[in-house]
């Protein structure tokens, strides 16, 4: 291939040239964090019916046993454990979310680096080094076509999902530069997921495909196919297609880290994140004993542009279309006095007292809010008429787990617990923490993933 200065020769160099020394330590600190949180909300996720699912789909076109899928006995190829992996650790909308693509990258590139890493004997180190370069690769392309890809309609998460799989995949199999080149541009041809899907199996499904997508386009570039090097920015590529903007080219790789300068948004409640602010004013105000449901005689929740983008669903009738509703995460803090995994069941979102209150509860744009622009972190100003004619006013610019308001170690361990125990044993599970917060020092990535395997 003739080398031409491009967006992918650039990235292809730097994931030639990056090892463990030269990531930023905040990018490899949060890096490790991320991964727990994933590991724990990938457990969790595992035994939903969309992750069941899949993993029945992946075994029937399964062509190895060589990567663990969490939650499960069986092993398979990496390519669809990583699949399997992807989609449990999006299962639940518990997983973190980046303010860069307005999407959630840890459980592409976590999945690709973890499967990927069991595949080639990395070390912890290596698994790090893959994910923090993954996600810089798909996010400094996505400084250069944000917000206007997600305000076109695309969900961001498989959109640049699908790279940052390629980038880490790439990473850890070390092919020549021209196939790492070829291999991002296959990837790019292959990116997309609409927002209409959110509300259903699809939706955490997006995740899964990014990272099959992206797998299978540098394995396929290293059998020889081809892709332009110039399949970033040139007339009708992926910067054309997805935000309709000219991309200048200058990704600025590592100077600084998008994760060191940006971070992640880690989630408190296993719902759709543009629901959180809105989720801790109204804790704050149910726990202190201010409001109780019996006070309310109706609430306007206030939101920024992208609010009724993701909050589709108004009068959920499933657990999934729940995770989706502004109205149900309000209510349902109201009712029960928390908002966990307990709450999105079947039978709590179908209750005659959450249906008649989510009736009471409106959502609608802010133009105060809406000045704003495009923005992922959801503030909120709610409005709250009680039965006796007060009013509460309140807002809230930021929900906490965000890099402004972090969440601390003993969070992030009791967050893991909760979630890794609905699928291994606590013991276990205690095991698996301590390895994930010493990850830097594990010399084979295969000791982590055994304990994440069940026995059924």
């Amino acid at each position: 291939m003739k080398m031409v200065e491009s967006v992918l020769t650039r990235a292809a160099e730097f994931l030639r040239r990056t090892n463990y020394e030269h990531v930023d330590p905040a990018a490899i600190s949060l890096s490790k964090r991320a991964i727990i949180d994933y590991a724990g909300c990938a457990l969790a996720g595992s035994q939903t019916a969309v992750a069941q699912n899949v993993f029945r789909w992946s075994s029937a076109h399964n062509t190895s046993a060589t990567a663990t899928v969490l939650g499960q006995k069986a092993r398979l190829n990496a390519e669809h454990a990583a699949l399997c992996n992807a989609v449990a650790g999006h299962a639940l909308d518990f997983d973190d979310t980046s303010w860069t693509t307005i999407g959630h990258p840890t459980s592409v590139a976590a999945s690709v680096a973890l499967a990927f890493g069991e595949l080639v004997g990395a070390t912890g180190r290596d698994v790090l080094t893959a994910y923090a370069a993954g996600i810089e690769v798909g996010h400094k392309m996505a400084r250069l076509t944000m917000p206007a890809t997600s305000e076109r309609g695309w969900h961001t998460t498989p959109v640049y999902g699908t790279v940052i799989a390629a980038a880490t995949a790439a990473w850890l199999l070390k092919p020549d530069e021209d196939a790492v080149i070829s291999g991002l541009g296959i990837s790019l041809s292959r990116s997309g997921g609409v927002r209409s899907n959110f509300g259903t199996m699809t939706k955490p499904l997006h995740a899964g495909l990014a990272v099959l997508a992206g797998t299978e386009s540098v394995s396929m570039a290293q059998e020889g196919i081809t892709a332009s090097p110039l399949a970033f920015e040139a007339a009708d590529g992926f910067a054309q297609c997805f935000a309709g903007c000219a991309a200048d080219g200058d990704v600025l790789l590592g100077r600084p880290w998008d994760l060191a300068e940006t971070g992640l948004a880690f989630k408190l409640y296993p719902c759709c994140s543009g629901s959180h602010p809105a989720v801790d004013v109204m804790m704050e105000l149910v726990r202190d004993g201010s409001l109780t449901a019996g006070m309310i005689h109706r609430i306007e929740v206030g939101t920024s542009l992208l609010g009724p983008r993701e909050l589709v669903n108004h009068r959920p009738q499933t657990p999934l279309e729940a995770r989706f509703s502004m109205e149900f995460a309000v209510a349902a803090v109201l009712i029960a006095g928390r908002l966990t995994l307990d709450e999105f069941t079947e039978d709590f979102v179908a209750r005659r007292d959450v249906q008649e209150l989510m009736d009471r509860i409106a959502m609608d744009i802010d133009p105060d809010l809406a000045k704003l622009g495009f923005i992922g972190t959801a503030p909120v100003k709610i409005r709250i008429h009680l039965q006796n004619g007060r009013v509460i006013d309140r807002s809230n610019d930021l929900a906490r787990g965000n890099p402004e308001k972090p969440l601390t170690d003993n969070d992030f361990a009791a967050k893991f617990s909760g979630n890794a125990c609905r699928a291994i044993p606590e013991a276990r599970a205690d095991r698996l923490l301590e390895l994930l917060f010493d990850l830097e020092n594990v010399k084979d990535v295969s000791d982590i993933m055994a304990l994440t395997r069940t026995n059924r």
